[in-house]
């Protein structure tokens, strides 16, 4: 249960126009993209593991992902996206200009019923804003699912709920939304849970697992596979139980989601990355990347050179949702980030 923290020592970012388009996976990248240095060593594992082991049932048996929709009366609000897509949100707890507003952004194949357990404890003292991304949930599908349209709709959502300047809190896919949107817009923090922005070791393994994603009868048993590899042991069975049931297996969305990953060389996801992250060398942005999959010594230092005092935060042995093994810690602990800001 130990865990180390470590603040990044700043260095000149790039600048350079910041465009954002790029995939996420429940290990591969969050924040705002850079190269590759999360867990790409755990997560490629976690990966391969996943892959082989579908490839070895992929001949019958049906996959243990549940594909059905949740909660569907959960939202009780909407945004509209630049290009019209439906965004699906709500808003819970207390109001008033001297709360903190949080907006939460889920992981893909997921929905904002996977932060529940978190939700319950930041609504005691802080106005809480969930939301389904495109192609998720109850919000609308696309012909796009690239960051750029998603950290879009994540914009459209803070207008649309008037909030000024809010933190945000985003896990695996979630967690690359809300870095792209902390480096172009007036936000007062950025927490990323368990996504690293280094990308190039997760399309090694992703393009070999491309033609299962492609294949309209295997591509769930890849999913499910990763899903499961990528957990750990101490989330509670419970827990693994609810996310499962709220999970929603999309082809059409998984691809576009990964379409960077898979179609491009990686010198250019990795400019792709650096153009994401460009926008943080023009304003202060306080930033938390917590991981429960350690992202290797270097990812600190890589982190910092693209925003400046970022810190890292790492939960060992956590698995990919640090923040549902143990709920109560990581609500304290992005407080004690808040109130050091």
């Amino acid at each position: 249960m130990s865990c180390t923290a470590r603040t990044v020592p700043p260095t000149v970012p790039p600048t350079v126009p910041v465009t954002f388009e790029r995939p996420d996976l429940a290990v591969y990248s969050t924040g705002t993209i850079g190269r590759c240095p999360l867990s790409i060593r755990a997560s490629t594992q976690g990966i391969a593991a996943a892959s082989l082991s579908a490839g070895r049932i992929a001949s019958g048996i049906t996959s243990r992902v549940r594909v059905r929709e949740t909660d569907r009366m959960r939202h009780n609000q909407s945004a509209t996206a630049a290009d019209g897509t439906t965004i699906a949100w709500s808003r819970s707890g207390p109001t008033g200009q001297s709360l903190n507003s949080v907006v939460l952004v889920h992981g893909i194949t997921e929905s904002a019923a996977s932060f529940d357990p978190v939700t319950a404890l930041l609504v005691e003292s802080n106005e809480v804003i969930a939301m389904d991304l495109r192609g998720h949930g109850q919000s609308g599908t696309a012909t796009r699912y690239d960051l750029e349209v998603m950290a879009g709709d994540v914009i459209a959502v803070i207008e649309a709920a008037g909030l000024e300047s809010p933190h945000l809190i985003g896990h695996s896919l979630g967690g690359a939304v809300v870095s792209a949107v902390g480096g172009v817009a007036d936000v007062a923090s950025v927490v990323d849970i368990d996504q690293s922005l280094q990308l190039h070791g997760f399309k090694e393994i992703l393009s070999q697992a491309e033609p299962m994603l492609r294949d309209p009868d295997q591509y769930k048993l890849f999913i499910d596979g990763m899903l499961d590899a990528m957990q750990g042991d101490l989330l509670p069975a419970a827990e693994r139980e609810r996310i499962g049931a709220g999970r929603s297996v999309d082809q059409e969305v998984i691809l576009g989601v990964w379409d960077v990953i898979l179609t491009q060389p990686v010198d250019e996801i990795s400019q792709t990355v650096e153009m994401a992250l460009a926008g943080y060398s023009n304003k202060h942005t306080p930033y938390l990347a917590l991981f429960g999959i350690d992202p290797g010594d270097d990812y600190g230092a890589w982190l910092g050179d693209r925003i400046e005092g970022a810190l890292i935060d790492v939960w060992t042995d956590h698995g990919h949702y640090p923040h549902l093994v143990e709920p109560q810690r990581f609500v304290d602990t992005i407080e004690r980030f808040w109130s050091n800001i």
